[in-house]
């Protein structure tokens, strides 16, 4: 089971398409250059646009266009607008209906915080922080090393 959704991937990869870009792109044009589908690049660009992440504009020479620098844009920015704040685990309280506790569950084994619970928001806690200190412009330089002399330049010609 994933964790994230593919929106989170495609609103990644449509924002550092952006930002490569060095200029507007259509979601038809976007949705090309990623080999992905239009109705799903479009749905992310309303939620990246509702967030503030882009500014899309209508007509021959509109497009959408990031409204914040690749710096200022972390991969917790990205999760927050397509999936919302949702936590990683939701305690149910499950210690408390042990079949062994015939209705009432003992003190020692409900007081203080369930110590799953406890583990998972940690992970949570350590996931999150991670995600907030990974910007955009951090995948982006990730990207430009890795791939071979000329390719930014062919995505800015491209769009």
């Amino acid at each position: 089971m994933a964790l994230f959704g593919s929106d989170v991937e495609c609103a990644t990869h449509t924002l550092l398409a952006l930002h490569m870009s060095a200029g507007r792109a259509s979601a038809s044009e976007l949705a090309a250059y990623q080999g992905t589908s239009p109705s799903q690049v479009a749905k992310i660009l309303s939620l990246l646009q509702r967030a503030g992440l882009v500014n899309g504009a209508a007509g021959r020479s509109g497009g959408y266009e990031i409204l914040k620098a690749a710096k200022d844009i972390s991969l917790a920015d990205i999760v927050d607008a397509t999936q919302g704040a949702k936590p990683l685990f939701t305690c149910r309280e499950v210690r408390r209906r042990c079949v062994l506790f015939d209705e009432l569950p003992p003190k020692w084994a409900t007081s203080g915080s369930c110590s799953i619970h406890k583990a998972f928001l940690a992970a949570e806690k350590a996931m999150r922080r991670v995600l907030e200190d990974t910007s955009l412009a951090a995948i982006a330089r990730s990207v430009n090393r890795k791939s071979p002399d000329g390719f930014k330049q062919s995505t800015e010609e491209w769009f």
